[in-house]
């Protein structure tokens, strides 16, 4: 009898003393007792004893296990008890399935299963009983299924939200629980619609199937196609996707002024996995899409209409504006009509966004700017009254005092003074003038060295009502 309590019987009888010691649960007490025991001889014939024990070990597997669908180790480590020596051994069958010693080990241990596709894994588990010159054995049939096309698209190891946008982003950034920084939430560029994948579970390609839902949507221009059923990514321009914010599709605005983008959510897209006939499984992505970014061009067109002139004189407290354009206009310019000497007059340009007097910093509410976060720089230039060429040197001089703008402390307004004396004696065609005011931008989107335009405005100055002015002295 081994010390485990193995009993191997003998050709004659044999016997042991067993010791049994009891302790007490707080060890202070205990007692000893010996046991003779005597172990009767085998009185079978070698033969007998291996066909018993083999037998036995055969028991053990088929009925320890499920040996037509084996999911877990072979119990292969009987000893013979009628002392044979037990041994075990992994026939194959060559019938085209795949080998069962590939996952099933000499030992019982279970070395995974067949990939799905790749067909169930079949042989047999062959039990020798040996004893002296002795010997039987026995096969029992045994199977391992191929991992099932459930178990493959439900495998968590290989199929999550994050391995399957990481399938199709393509060049869009990963997926992440969080979901400002998610890819999911922030795309600007084409997806991958792929139409299979593989897996390490299967050689047999998982089709993916693709449902977008809000792919279209409304904006000012019309409907645009933000992402097609084929995973094309549309563009939205800044400008279009602004008048988005507030209203509807979930839009917000995102990122620092220059970098400035609208993310549009309220998009769904669904990936459903397919293999095999019956099995399915879907992951939903609720996602957003990124407008373009602010350009340079996108903020020059809202300050064309953003930077008034204003034109006042010494007499009339009356102002005449007149809005920049970005070209010079061929009909009549605004004339500003003189009458005895009218001392000195001024033209002042406003940077704010509602023509206002310049009180407040210049803001641009239609592309989401505030005041302070539009930046810009401004210059001025008196130019003849087509626009087309410079003024007179000696009128700018004498009359616009050498052509010095004045800015105020927020620098929302620059001012330009002009003696009206100095209009009349001058040449009919030094009359009349035009403002240009040249608007920088290069603060915004991607190249932030374009950005310019120059904007007119055009002013005549009529002195057919003034006096001589030293009469006047």
């Amino acid at each position: 009898m081994s010390f485990k309590g193995i009993v191997t019987r003998k050709d004659e009888d044999t016997g042991v003393n067993l010791l049994a010691k009891i302790v007490t649960p707080n060890k202070k007490r205990s007692t000893k007792k010996i046991f003779s025991v005597k172990v009767k001889a085998n009185s079978l014939s070698d033969f007998e004893c291996c066909v018993i024990d083999v037998s036995t070990a055969r028991s053990k597997i088929t009925k320890g296990i499920n040996i037509v669908d084996v999911r877990s180790d072979v119990p292969m480590s009987y000893y013979g008890e009628n002392g044979t020596t037990i041994s075990y051994k992994i026939v194959d069958v060559d019938n085209g399935s795949p080998k069962l010693s590939k996952y099933l080990k000499s030992d019982g241990k279970l070395n995974g299963r067949p990939k799905y596709g790749e067909g169930d894994a079949t042989g047999f588990i062959e039990i020798e009983a040996k004893k002296n010159a002795a010997k039987t054995s026995t096969r029992i049939s045994v199977t391992i299924l191929q991992t099932s096309s459930t178990e493959v698209l439900f495998n968590d190891t290989y199929f999550t939200h994050a391995i399957i946008w990481n399938i199709i982003r393509k060049t869009n950034a990963a997926y992440s629980s969080d979901e400002s920084s998610s890819g999911h939430k922030n795309i600007k560029a084409d997806l991958d619609f792929k139409e299979s994948y593989v897996c390490p579970l299967t050689d047999t390609p998982i089709q993916l199937e693709y449902d977008v839902k809000g792919g279209e949507i409304n904006v000012n221009s019309g409907k645009v196609v933000r992402m097609s059923n084929t995973g094309v990514y549309g563009k939205i321009s800044y400008t279009n996707a602004c008048t988005l914010v507030g209203s509807s599709y979930n839009a917000k605005i995102s990122g620092s002024p220059n970098v400035r983008t609208v993310i549009i959510g309220d998009l769904t897209i669904t990936v459903t996995l397919k293999l095999g006939s019956d099995a399915t499984r879907s992951f939903v992505f609720n996602c957003a899409t990124s407008s373009e970014q602010i350009t340079n061009e996108e903020v020059l067109n809202a300050l064309t209409d953003g930077i008034l002139q204003y034109y006042t004189s010494t007499n009339d407290s009356n102002k005449l504006s007149h809005a920049f354009s970005s070209s010079i206009s061929t009909s009549s310019p605004d004339y500003v009509f003189i009458g005895i000497n009218d001392g000195e007059g001024e033209i002042t340009v406003y940077k704010c966004g509602n023509g206002g007097n310049g009180a407040n910093l210049l803001s641009i509410p239609s592309l989401k700017l505030s005041e302070g976060e539009v930046i810009l720089e401004t210059s001025y230039e008196i130019k003849d009254i087509q626009g087309t060429g410079s003024y007179d040197d000696n009128m700018i001089n004498q009359a616009f005092n050498g052509g010095q703008w004045s800015s105020n402390a927020e620098n929302t307004q620059s001012t330009l003074k002009f003696k009206y004396n100095n209009f009349y004696s001058a040449a009919s065609d030094k009359k009349k003038f035009s403002v240009a005011c040249k608007i920088d931008i290069k603060a915004y989107g991607g190249d932030q060295l374009k950005g310019s335009r120059t904007v007119y405005a055009r002013f005549a100055v009529n002195t057919e009502g003034m006096t001589d002015p030293s009469a006047h002295v």
